[in-house]
């Protein structure tokens, strides 16, 4: 008996220092080198459409949601047609509301918590709801290099857009990269950036691109300017 106790203890032990280790070395979801990619789905590893069908006060200005999945995005532990229970701040979902949701999960497992919501009554909701499905798309490649040139061939594409939201939301997320993921522009990149906004159909957009494609080169120049001076001192 003592013997069994042991080897059940010792077993036990083995599994609790497996799952802790399993843990340390989970993979991070690859996202694209954007502010939705790094701010938002890097902290989200769900994101779905979903209609509310039940709303309920939680207290501490907060409410209990039972949503109903429509399409799923991201996330391999949800389905459609799945119900899942979010948290939110109170007062901000009603039932028969459908909703891009950008969710985490909220101690238990099983149950999640809003980060980021985008409503069907917004008027950009289509244009948003076709930017986050294709960013989600590019979580499926692994390699770091390929996705970022992915993602720059994305953009590229959705500054040509006709939409006025699509455009200027690629223009947004090349500025944002330009200043938090500088290293992400080598020259090649910065030369198809070039080229994509001279096709641009919005000047004020391809004036934009003209813009970030200059800070990128000026900053690459200096930093080549002081390297050089490093190398020539005695």
């Amino acid at each position: 008996m003592r013997t069994r106790l042991l080897l059940g203890a010792v077993l036990l032990a083995g599994l609790t220092a497996a799952a802790a280790a399993a843990a340390q070395t989970a993979v991070p979801l690859p996202v694209p080198p954007t502010r939705l990619g790094i701010q938002v789905l890097a902290r989200c590893p769900v994101v779905v459409v979903a209609r509310t069908f039940s709303v309920r006060d939680a207290g501490m200005g907060s409410s209990l949601l039972h949503v109903r999945v429509l399409e799923r995005m991201l996330g391999t532990e949800v389905a459609p047609d799945q119900d899942l229970p979010v948290f939110s701040v109170s007062q901000q979902f009603q039932f028969g509301d459908e909703d891009l949701l950008f969710l985490k999960p909220y101690r238990s497992a099983g149950r999640y918590e809003v980060v980021e919501r985008v409503s069907s009554r917004d008027p950009h909701y289509e244009a948003k709801l076709s930017y986050a499905r294709r960013c989600a798309w590019l979580t499926e490649i692994r390699e770091t290099e390929a996705r970022t040139d992915a993602t720059l061939g994305l953009l590229c594409s959705l500054l040509q857009s006709r939409d006025t939201w699509t455009a200027q939301q690629a223009l947004d997320e090349l500025r944002w990269m330009a200043s938090e993921v500088p290293d992400c522009f080598t020259p090649a990149r910065v030369a198809r950036l070039r080229a994509a906004g001279r096709t641009c159909l919005r000047t004020d957009v391809a004036a934009g691109v003209e813009n970030v494609a200059t800070l990128l080169t000026s900053r690459a120049d200096r930093a080549a300017a002081s390297r050089d001076k490093g190398q020539s001192r005695p």
